[in-house]
């Protein structure tokens, strides 16, 4: 487990050691086959807690950009920060994400029982959403990949013209969906 601060690692072995350290800005806790967290430093900008056995996240602090909790057994997310930015939560168990920040740039949640994903407002670098069992997509503004493969996809909504690429293999797509060239894609 590392806590950085102004690009200065310190290695601990203990969550217990953090409370000691005021201005937290990083975790990173990969692979420890932790089964909680304790609560998070209020300072916290990036928390990377992937590869473990969380079932659950405690709150999530106000300034929280960067949040990586893929790999883990998660059934639910907390309520998201509005300050976050990047989310990646795949391989987890999750059923629903809750509402998302204004300002997200990034959505990973590939491989998990998805069946619908919340509204997006703001400008997306990537959205990636493959292996759920999602029936539809919420509109999304503007894009520059999406990967909604291995989906329950029947039709899908206009896309974004900021698309650089798109993947949606394997959808029940049909060809009634108003999107330039989607014959050459289903």
């Amino acid at each position: 487990m590392y806590h950085f601060n102004d690009d200065y690692p310190t290695r601990f072995y203990s969550f217990d050691k953090i409370k000691n350290y005021k201005d937290v800005i990083s975790i990173t806790c990969t692979n420890c086959s932790l089964t909680e967290l304790p609560p998070l430093p209020k300072k916290l900008e990036s928390l990377d807690c992937s590869n473990n056995q969380l079932t659950s996240l405690p709150e999530l602090p106000p300034y929280l950009e960067n949040l990586d909790c893929s790999n883990n057994r998660l059934t639910q997310l907390p309520t998201l920060p509005s300050s976050l930015r990047y989310i990646s939560c795949y391989n987890n168990k999750l059923k629903q994400i809750p509402e998302v920040p204004k300002y997200l740039r990034g959505l990973n949640c590939h491989n998990n029982y998805l069946t619908s994903l919340p509204q997006f407002t703001s400008i997306m670098d990537y959205l990636i959403c493959h292996t759920n069992f999602l029936t539809s997509l919420p509109e999304i503004y503007k894009c520059g990949k999406i990967d909604c493969s291995n989906n329950r996809l029947r039709l899908l909504n206009e896309l974004p013209n900021s698309l650089e690429s798109l993947f949606c293999f394997n959808n029940n797509l049909i060809k009634k969906s108003k999107i330039k060239y989607l014959d050459k894609i289903i």
